[in-house]
């Protein structure tokens, strides 16, 4: 039984082409380590420049998953409709998904306005983003095994 962790950078047109420098990139590596550190994840990654085959492979894998966690590196000013394509997908079929968001986009909070406030953590230092994932990790693996 795995959780997905889904990483979301949200990136400008300029961060798209030079990854290497990139803040949200950077961040990621963070995730990647807590993920080789915890076998119970799984990362998966894209951004608003990557394939629509990437999104839609990512989607299809989703059910096989216990668990969702999406966390998003938001940026105001940035093209956006292939995550809020996702985002939608998400309200569909994986209702239960927990985000966590870090800075601010008006049109993703819109959207995850529509989740419940219970799944989304907001602006959290690395430490606490590492507490909440730990959370969670209890809260989709108690949840699959008293469903046995």
């Amino acid at each position: 039984m795995q959780i997905a962790l889904i990483y979301i950078a949200i990136l400008s047109e300029d961060e798209s082409k030079n990854l290497a420098q990139n803040y949200q990139y950077n961040q990621k590596a963070l995730f990647s380590s807590f993920v080789t550190e915890n076998k119970e994840f799984v990362l998966l990654d894209f951004d608003n420049y990557s394939e629509s085959w990437i999104i839609s492979s990512i989607q299809d894998l989703l059910n096989q998953f216990v668990g969702v966690v999406v966390v998003i590196q938001n940026k105001e000013k940035a093209k956006i409709q292939p995550i809020i394509s996702f985002l939608g997908h998400l309200l569909r079929h994986h209702k239960e998904t927990m985000f966590i968001i870090n800075n601010h986009n008006t049109l993703i909070s819109k959207v995850l306005s529509k989740f419940p406030n219970d799944n989304i953590y907001q602006d959290l230092e690395v430490n606490q983003q590492k507490e909440i994932l730990f959370h969670l990790k209890s809260i989709f693996l108690d949840d699959r095994d008293s469903q046995i």
